[in-house]
């Protein structure tokens, strides 16, 4: 999942380096890159968990819903069209490291789930904030959104 996040703000740079997402605030511009490198980080911090376990790192994006999200930056024309899916896959990295805190058995594991969901909370709330909406979070993180093993492809 957080390779597939990457992928989306790599693209959405892209899409407004090209000038397809029309004037990008200075501060939208920065959060997006540093929301991409946190992302890379917190893959290879799984990645670690993996390799730990003797399970090899994931370097693409086994998930079904990777064409979508791949298609989503071509058909968006201002930072609202990007700001959206981006929203949706925040919350559903923070949900899944919510939930993975409660069903992965590692301390190897809960670690970075417990260390991750915080950072994806508040790549919501900025993103709510982009949208021009309610930035705050919930009071409770739900998990209705997390990823489950039949999102995987393989």
């Amino acid at each position: 999942m957080e390779n597939q996040v990457v992928g989306a703000y790599q693209a959405a740079s892209s899409a407004a380096t090209a000038g397809k997402l029309g004037p990008v605030p200075q501060a939208v511009a920065t959060f997006v890159q540093t929301a991409m490198a946190q992302h890379a980080d917190h893959a290879k911090a799984w990645n670690a968990v993996l390799t730990g376990a003797g399970k090899p790192a994931i370097t693409n994006v086994p998930l079904k819903s990777q064409a979508a999200v791949t298609d989503a930056p071509g058909r968006v024309t201002d930072v609202p069209g990007v700001a959206k899916p981006a929203l949706q896959l925040e919350d559903q990295a923070a949900q899944t490291c919510l939930f993975a805190q409660f069903d992965v058995t590692s301390p190897a594991g809960i670690s970075p789930a417990a260390t991750i969901a915080p950072v994806e909370a508040m790549h919501v709330a900025i993103l709510h904030l982009v949208l021009g909406e309610y930035p705050v979070p919930q009071d409770f993180l739900p998990v209705d959104m997390a990823a489950k093993p039949t999102d995987l492809t393989v």
